[in-house]
């Protein structure tokens, strides 16, 4: 019974603690390229309130089927160019109610919102271990 029970404990707080890390994925860019296997380049918008003003921002991103290509001088290099043929997301933010627009500077497999927050902007996850934090002034790369 004991056994049980502690089973039940651990598959929920996983449950809960993976919940919190992701937060709601707004846009995938494996999903855009199994929907829309003819498309090379796709923008589109997503929305979410990423500053808790209860106001609802727009993300608009940008989809590729690849990224763009790296300028290799070693043979290495042009290994991991030619294995690095995932679809990427590029992305721009715009605040409701106010002209702020945010560049997000960084090639994502994912636009999605996390649940943390770092002066006062919700966390950006971007790929699969990849999480943007916001500095006050851009989105950076969580160290």
């Amino acid at each position: 019974m004991i056994k049980a029970l502690l089973l039940i404990f651990l598959l929920f707080t996983q449950f809960v603690f993976a919940t919190e890390r992701r937060g709601d994925i707004l846009v995938d860019a494996n999903i855009l390229k199994k929907q829309n296997p003819e498309k090379i380049i796709l923008d589109g918008e997503v929305y979410a309130d990423l500053n808790n003003d209860n106001l609802i921002d727009t993300i608009k991103y940008s989809y590729s089927v690849s990224p763009p290509p790296t300028a290799c001088v070693s043979e290495d290099c042009v290994k991991k160019n030619e294995l690095s043929s995932n679809p990427i997301l590029t992305f721009d933010i715009f605040l409701n109610g106010s002209d702020t627009e945010i560049s997000g500077n960084y090639m994502c497999q994912y636009i999605g919102i996390l649940k943390t927050t770092h002066n006062e902007m919700k966390d950006i996850f971007c790929g699969p271990s990849y999480i943007l934090e916001w500095s006050g002034s851009d989105y950076v790369l969580k160290n």
